[in-house]
């Protein structure tokens, strides 16, 4: 009598096995928020100042057109496109010498609840972004990704 299991056994052993674990890492993956298919959707993020918005861990996204003495700034990004918007208050305005004024063609998509409902026809184009004012503020969108 043969005490070792037959090779047709060990074979549904295993892949009874491996169909167990598979199960039980998206079970563990699901009910711990992780998303396996990566980030996606928007997040957004505030700063006081420009200072305070240097020091922080989103600095890398901050375009360089903002000046110096922006403050209140609000930045809103996709995860898993180029599209950014921002918002700032500044009393000079842009002072990028790379920003020219440009027509305002294409949608920004800004779904922020900061966002004004209505893009003016005329502001600045500051390489990929576009920008204007509005109701004393100043707001940008990353423009490589509009339609």
């Amino acid at each position: 009598m043969s005490t070792s299991p037959s090779p047709r056994r060990l074979i549904l052993t295993a892949g009874g096995l491996l169909a167990v674990g598979v199960a039980a890492s998206l079970g563990l993956a699901a009910c711990s928020g992780v998303d396996i298919a990566g980030p996606h959707g928007r997040e957004s993020v505030a700063f006081r100042d420009m200072p305070t918005a240097l020091k922080s861990d989103e600095s890398f996204r901050l375009p360089a057109l903002l000046p110096e003495d922006a403050r209140d700034i609000r930045l809103r990004y996709d995860l898993q496109t180029t599209g950014a918007w921002f918002r700032f208050d500044s009393t000079g305005g842009i002072t990028a010498d790379y920003c020219r004024t440009a027509d305002l063609s294409g949608d920004p998509d800004g779904d922020a609840s900061w966002w004004p409902d209505d893009v003016p026809a005329r502001g600045f184009e500051c390489g990929n972004w576009k920008v204007f004012s509005a109701d004393d503020h100043w707001y940008a969108w990353d423009a490589r990704d509009t339609k």
